[in-house]
């Protein structure tokens, strides 16, 4: 009898948490990513209100070292130019733009001068689920200034990660059997980068790191005469985002191997 005396008061404490918690909810924080330190370098990001970011900029500290300067312009809430500078942040220039599928998803990058002219874009495909399973470069043509498609990427997926990466060269309109394939493993972590879409947008590069659930643990690049393999350490705060990251690298090429180690310290901010 004491037992159920207890449930039931058990019970009645729990439902009247739950009515003032509907009462009075807790405000949802948002987490996002601050600043990361990498050797001489550092990247930092500010947010307007709606936690998108203005400002994205990389610092190299080095003597001669050339920082790189972006701020973010949005429409409806989506990222649609991006004004960037290596002089200054008060010397923006247009340097991308985005447009964007009846879908919401971004289907072309272009990339402009600084005449404003378009020298190059990328062109972006997605399945059923909306992952991004192709990417496909265009640059002006040897002598023609016409854009045409030089480079296609093609994505494979599993369990909301990118596992694998084909670079294929297409020469006249044509694929050539020249082609690079890239390998990922990971953790079961938080990559910040997937939580803030726009960060991938601002720097279009590497899909696996940009767009992947979880972090590369591993990554092996083979070319018909070289490999290219990054070992990923990490640690953790509570909320299982990285706060370290120890990268070893190691480039081997015609029976000779060249290495490297980088260390990366990143913070967040809760908003």
């Amino acid at each position: 009898m004491k037992k159920l005396l207890l449930s039931a008061a058990a019970l009645a404490v729990l439902f009247t948490a739950c009515k003032d918690d509907e009462t009075n909810p807790t405000p949802q924080t948002t987490k996002l990513f601050l600043n990361l330190v990498r050797g001489t370098d550092s990247i930092g990001a500010t947010y307007n209100t709606a936690n998108r970011i203005i400002k994205y900029d990389l610092i190299d500290r080095r003597e001669g070292g050339h920082s790189y300067y972006t701020e973010g312009v949005y429409e409806n809430n989506r990222l649609v130019k991006l004004n960037s500078s290596e002089e200054s942040p008060t010397a923006l220039l247009l340097s991308q733009s985005y447009d964007y599928n009846a879908a919401g998803y971004v289907e072309k990058i272009k990339f402009y001068e600084e005449s404003g002219k378009v020298y190059s874009y990328d062109s972006l495909s997605y399945d059923s689920e909306g992952r991004l399973v192709g990417l496909y470069l265009n640059e002006a043509a040897d002598g023609t200034g016409d854009l045409e498609m030089y480079e296609k990427y093609v994505f494979v997926w599993n369990k909301g990660n990118v596992i694998k990466q084909h670079v294929v060269k297409i020469v006249d309109g044509t694929e050539t059997k020249d082609s690079v394939t890239t390998t990922y493993t990971y953790d079961n972590k938080v990559n910040y980068v997937a939580k803030q879409p726009e960060i991938f947008l601002m720097e279009p590069e590497s899909p696996a790191f940009g767009l992947s659930t979880n972090n590369i643990l591993t990554e092996k690049t083979v070319w018909p005469d070289a490999t290219q393999e990054f070992t990923n350490e990490y640690t953790y705060d509570e909320d299982n985002y990285p706060v370290t990251l120890k990268s070893s690298g190691k480039y081997t090429y015609n029976g000779g191997v060249s290495t490297r180690v980088d260390t990366t310290q990143i913070r967040y901010i809760k908003k």
